[in-house]
């Protein structure tokens, strides 16, 4: 179920804006973002699951130069 999948960390298998599909663990999962963009590629980490809503947010983000 995705109520296991709190604070795990996945890959986004398409660009996530705000919705698309991460995996975790070789299982692709529908997620969203809390609104911000996240390129396709990028590491992620489930914040919250609610339901089958899986919110996930940006691990490691890059540092403005």
């Amino acid at each position: 179920p995705e109520s296991d999948l709190k604070d795990a960390i996945g890959e986004a298998t398409s660009q996530l804006r705000p919705a698309g599909t991460a995996i975790f663990g070789g299982r692709p999962v529908q997620v969203v973002t809390e609104g911000t963009l996240i390129d396709r590629g990028a590491r992620v980490r489930v914040v919250d699951v609610t339901g089958n809503r899986v919110v996930v947010e940006l691990v490691d983000p890059p540092v403005d130069s």
